[in-house]
């Protein structure tokens, strides 16, 4: 995936220039151009994005290379999980890299992070000062409900003076009964719905609303993951 190119754009590139389109976008970005629809904005942004995963890459290549990967990375989602079965085959020797050093020690997210690794339980007392993890316990769903709704709107933003819809991002399991139900009472506490909304794929907006992009759409430059916010509803043209 190359940013500022979509299914339509690498169809349009691909016709015009066969197989010889990377070397192109390499060697001679500026006849991107001459792709139809694609101007100097969008052949700028395609030519960069193409430099920045090109040393993405060959940082990936010369580390793989070497032997040197991630064993506890996602796993892809096809074919081709070449250092993970060289772990597991035992047939070569294998380091691994277990102690944490520096600031990274410091860090309660990587401690924990590494005894959860270990089958060991994390350290979850109330720290002493300051700290980049706490165990907030629930006993049901509903309180957990309660109680993530008060950090949000009132502790945390207090405690370390974060806005409450920009600077704090929750991360929730079951999209359908979990992100959709918190998101619901998310959004009457911080930013609750007036006359000017709109329904949509089962779910309100409204001005100030944060949301996020689920899905890539190449076309329009939008990716999994990326964040924005409802500037505004335009009512005669949902009517």
């Amino acid at each position: 995936m190359i940013r500022g190119i979509g299914p339509v754009y690498a169809k349009r590139m691909v016709k015009l220039f066969g197989t010889d389109v990377f070397d192109l976008i390499e060697a001679e970005p500026e006849r991107l151009r001459e792709v139809e629809d694609i101007g100097p904005k969008r052949a700028d942004k395609i030519t960069s994005a193409w430099a920045d995963q090109k040393v993405i890459r060959e940082i990936m290549v010369f580390l793989h290379s070497h032997g040197v990967g991630t064993a506890r990375a996602v796993p892809s989602v096809g074919p081709g999980q070449a250092l993970e079965d060289i772990i597991a085959s035992s047939a070569i020797p294998v380091v691994r890299l277990t102690e944490v050093f520096g600031q990274a020690a410091q860090s309660k997210i990587i401690t924990s992070a590494r005894r959860i690794n270990q089958g060991q339980m994390p350290d979850l007392n109330k720290p002493n000062g300051e700290s980049d993890f706490y165990f907030v316990p629930a006993e049901d769903p509903d309180q957990a409900v309660t109680r993530i709704l008060y950090m949000v709107k009132s502790r945390i933003p207090k405690r370390f003076g974060l806005d409450p819809i920009r600077d704090i991002q929750i991360l929730c399991p079951m999209n359908r009964v979990g992100a959709r139900s918190l998101n619901i009472e998310i959004q009457a506490v911080l930013n609750p719905a007036g006359e000017n909304k709109a329904e949509r794929f089962g779910s309100t907006f409204a001005p100030g609303d944060k949301v996020m992009q689920i899905e890539n759409d190449y076309d329009k430059e939008v990716y999994n993951g990326d964040i924005g916010y409802v500037d505004g509803i335009d009512v005669m043209r949902e009517n």
